[in-house]
């Protein structure tokens, strides 16, 4: 039962969580700019987070005695937000597609970097990074496939080689993004989103 209680956990975390300002966010912010979110139409998702303080502490309290490496990443956030669509239809692809690009752009005027870009047809997969003092401290995917969409978007301490952990530990798809480090625990397909 590997992970079971992730999505019961994190939708009441979801429908309890503050929104997330509207405000413009100041230059070298961590956070994003407007309409990065809005890549993922709201009424697509089938799966929205956005954790911060305390139902982010509630989520690695909850994770430390089964997956402690999980919880100890988990800790190191300030925020976790995701937008999910799954089982997208076939039609509403170009319209995600243009969202993710043109929140790709959004995330390059708000001068964060650009670490991985992978372009293979009609699927994307982009990876953004904020550094401070050398350290990852925001990070966001963006990505479309043949029939998922996404945005994926965490501040605080990021251990880059440890990302594998943290996306099994929150049920995320797997984005074939090989980052090193890792668990040798494979994601149960049954636990995803």
């Amino acid at each position: 039962m590997a992970r079971a209680w992730v999505l019961p956990v994190l939708a009441v975390a979801w429908l309890v969580a503050a929104p997330t300002s509207a405000q413009e966010p100041r230059s070298g912010s961590r956070e994003l700019p407007p309409g990065v979110f809005d890549a993922i139409p709201q009424d697509a998702a089938t799966v929205e987070i956005n954790l911060s303080g305390a139902m982010l502490r509630l989520v690695a309290a909850a994770a430390e005695v089964e997956e402690p490496e999980f919880a100890a990443l988990v800790r190191g956030l300030e925020r976790v937000q995701v937008r999910f669509a799954e089982d997208v239809d076939p039609e509403l692809g170009p319209t995600l597609l243009e969202g993710v690009e043109l929140a790709a752009e959004s995330l390059r005027r708000a001068g964060w970097t650009q670490q991985v870009s992978i372009r293979e047809g009609s699927e994307r997969v982009m990876v953004f990074g904020r550094e401070e003092a050398g350290r990852l401290t925001g990070l966001t995917i963006l990505f479309v496939e043949e029939s998922e969409a996404g945005v994926v978007h965490l501040v605080g301490e990021v251990d880059p080689d440890r990302l594998g952990v943290l996306t099994q530990g929150l049920a995320l798809p797997d984005l074939g993004l090989d980052v090193g480090g890792g668990s040798d625990v494979e994601p149960d397909p049954e636990d995803r989103p």
